[in-house]
C-alpha cells in the first residue's frame, strides 16, 4: 500500500508536464545545482543554509582548435535557506542562483540570475511524505563576448569575406536580457527506514520572453526576433541504504525543448568510512546521456560537505573530433547549521540532612 500512494503522487507530477517545448544548459551532476534544475528543490535540506557551486568545461578539445577555444564553459553559484515554519511541520524557503554560461568562436554569454521560493507541505503528521511547490523568477543577459571571431553565410561573396547583414553595434533593449519565470512541483517521502526518494517536475520560461540578441539580419529567427522556447524538465533521485556500509543512488533526468530530448540516467554507490571520527562516505557511479555520452562519477560526503566530481567521454557523432573527450564537472556544497544553545537554568540540590 505505500509503494501504491507514492506512485499516486508521482503519477499526479507527470501528468502535470503536458508536451512542453525548449533548450536550455545542462549538468552532468544536475542534483548538485537544485535551483537550475527545479524551483520546488529551494530548502529542500535539514540546516539553517546550504551553498554550493558547480563548474562545467565542455568540448574545448575539438580537433584543430586549442583547450578554451570554442567550447562551453559554466560557472554557477547558489545559496538557499529555510525562512520560516509556517505549520509544525511545514516551512516556506527562498534562495538565489547565477550562473554564466559561455560558448562557441562568438563567446555567446548567457547570465542568468534567478530568485526562488518554495512551500513545503507535509501530508502526514510523522513528515515522512511532502509535496513541494516552488516559484522562480530572474532575468538572463545575452551578450556575444567575441563577435569579431564569427563568420556567417552573408560574410562569403563569391568566395571572398565581405559584410554581414548582422547589426552587432545596434542592440535592442529587449533582446540584451529577458525576463525568467519557472514552476517547479515535487514529491518527497521516506518510504521506509533505509529509502528515500523524490521526484519533481519544473516548467521554464512560461511566458515566452524575447530573446532577441541583434537588431538586424535574420539571426534568432524571423525578422530577427527569437522567442525562448519552454522548457520540461522530469527528475528524480532516491538512495537505498542497504547495510551499514553500502547506499546506492539512483537517479534520472528528462528534458524537452524545442523538439529537442536530453533523457540521462545514473546510478551511483557510496561506502562509509571513518575520517577523523566524522563520517566518510565515498561515492563512485556511471550514467548515460541518451545518444551523447557516457558519464563517469564521483564524489564524496563529509560532515556537511559534499564533494562531486564528473566527466563525459563522448558518445556520439563527435568522437571523430574530440577523441571521447566531452565534459568536465566540479561540484562542491555545503549545509550551514546555526543553533542556538540552550540556556539550562542552574539547579540546586539541598541534600536533607
Amino acid at each position: 500500500m505505500k509503494l501504491l500512494r507514492h506512485l499516486f503522487f508521482i503519477s499526479l507530477l507527470v501528468a502535470c508536464t503536458g508536451v512542453l517545448r525548449g533548450q536550455d544548459i545542462h549538468w552532468t551532476q544536475f542534483t548538485m545545482s537544485p535551483m537550475t534544475l527545479n524551483p520546488a528543490l529551494t530548502g529542500d535540506f535539514e540546516g539553517t543554509a546550504r551553498i554550493g557551486g558547480l563548474y562545467r568545461d565542455q568540448y574545448n578539445f575539438v580537433k584543430g582548435k586549442s583547450p578554451g577555444g570554442t567550447g562551453f564553459r559554466t560557472p554557477s553559484f547558489f545559496i538557499d535557506v529555510p525562512i520560516i515554519t509556517v505549520r509544525k511541520n511545514d516551512w516556506l524557503s527562498g534562495g538565489m542562483a547565477i550562473y554564466a554560461d559561455k560558448a562557441g568562436s562568438g563567446g555567446l554569454t548567457n547570465t542568468g540570475f534567478l530568485a526562488s521560493a518554495s512551500y513545503h507541505l507535509a501530508l502526514d503528521k510523522k513528515a515522512t511524505k511532502f509535496i513541494v511547490g516552488g516559484i522562480q523568477f530572474g532575468s538572463v543577459s545575452r551578450e556575444f563576448k567575441d563577435k569579431q571571431n564569427l563568420t556567417f553565410e552573408d560574410n562569403i561573396l563569391n568566395g571572398q569575406l565581405g559584410p554581414t547583414s548582422i547589426d552587432f553595434t545596434k542592440l535592442s533593449d529587449e533582446g540584451e536580457s529577458y525576463s525568467v519565470t519557472n514552476f517547479g512541483l515535487m514529491y518527497r517521502a521516506a518510504v521506509d527506514k533505509n529509502t528515500n526518494m523524490n521526484i519533481g517536475t519544473a516548467i521554464s520560461y512560461i511566458t515566452r520572453p524575447n530573446g532577441t540578441i541583434t537588431s538586424g539580419g535574420n539571426l534568432g529567427g524571423s525578422g530577427g526576433e527569437f522567442k525562448r522556447p519552454i522548457k520540461i524538465t522530469v527528475h528524480g533521485q532516491m538512495d537505498r541504504k542497504l547495510n551499514e556500509k553500502l547506499t546506492i543512488y539512483p537517479a534520472f533526468i528528462y528534458q524537452r525543448s524545442a523538439k529537442v530530448n536530453e533523457i540521462a540516467i545514473q546510478a551511483m554507490g557510496g561506502y562509509q568510512l571513518k575520517f577523523k571520527e566524522k563520517d566518510l562516505q565515498a561515492k563512485a557511479g556511471l550514467g548515460y546521456r541518451v545518444g551523447d555520452a557516457v558519464q563517469i562519477l564521483l564524489g564524496a560526503h563529509y560532515d556537511d560537505w559534499q564533494v562531486g566530481i564528473a566527466y563525459d567521454l563522448t558518445a556520439s557523432g563527435l568522437t571523430s573530433t574530440n577523441n571521447l573527450r566531452g565534459g568536465f564537472e566540479l561540484a562542491v556544497n555545503k549545509i550551514i547549521r546555526i543553533y542556538k544553545e540552550p540556556v539550562v537554568p542552574p539547579v540546586i540540590f539541598c541534600p536533607d540532612l
